[in-house]
């Protein structure tokens, strides 16, 4: 029977680790969708109207920096530093999240998330190349699946390892330090995938 992919591939080094950082950024990044409505909902001087908006800065950072990733990448900027950056940078905006406290100004919340919002763009647009490369080019037509599978894994393992994180140190510490801390763990994974990214940048093949 015809497999849809050869399974020894998955079975490289380089490219298991490929998939598993994926994994991670997309675990950390994650928190914000679980976490930060949670704290824009008691903010008193925030509407319904006003906190989605605020929300909506992530999901807009990501959207505006992937066709600039893409531009970049085609000027022969290495994929691979595209995807270190987008995870440095993922793990920036989550590290400015987890200052927030409910005095913390709109421009730095949006800001947090806009910084963000372009670390997952670039590290989504440049781990996607770098996927569809190193398959062999009868494998290429499952790269789409194979990006959103690992993204799947990373959101689903979030949903019940960062809820379950933030319930454990919101009970220790109350909201606003579980809130903080929370975002600190989050920002150490996007740090982690970035430092393992770096030390097996001669196992991840580049595209570029």
């Amino acid at each position: 029977m015809a497999t849809i992919i050869a399974f020894d591939i998955l079975t490289r080094p380089g490219f298991a680790l490929l998939n598993l950082l994926s994994v991670l950024i997309n675990f950390a990044a994650f928190s914000v969708w679980l976490l930060v409505p949670y704290f824009l909902a008691r903010v008193p001087f925030y509407s319904l109207t006003e906190s989605g908006a605020i929300l909506a800065m992530a999901a807009a950072g990501a959207a505006l920096s992937a066709p600039i990733a893409g531009r970049l990448a085609e000027r022969r900027i290495s994929t691979k530093s595209l995807a270190i950056s987008g995870a440095v940078t993922n793990g920036l905006g989550l590290l400015l999240l987890s200052a927030w406290t409910e005095q913390t100004p709109t421009f730095l919340r949006i800001t947090g998330l806009v910084i963000q919002g372009v670390g997952l763009g670039f590290f989504q647009t440049a781990y996607a190349d770098i996927v569809t490369a190193a398959l062999p080019l009868k494998d290429r037509g499952v790269a789409g699946s194979l990006v959103l599978l690992t993204r799947t894994f990373g959101t689903i393992t979030a949903a019940s390892v960062i809820f379950l994180v933030f319930e454990i140190l919101s009970g220790d510490y109350g909201f606003l330090v579980g809130f903080q801390k929370t975002f600190q763990f989050a920002a150490a994974m996007a740090f982690a995938a970035a430092a393992l990214s770096l030390l097996s940048h001669r196992r991840i093949r580049d595209p570029s």
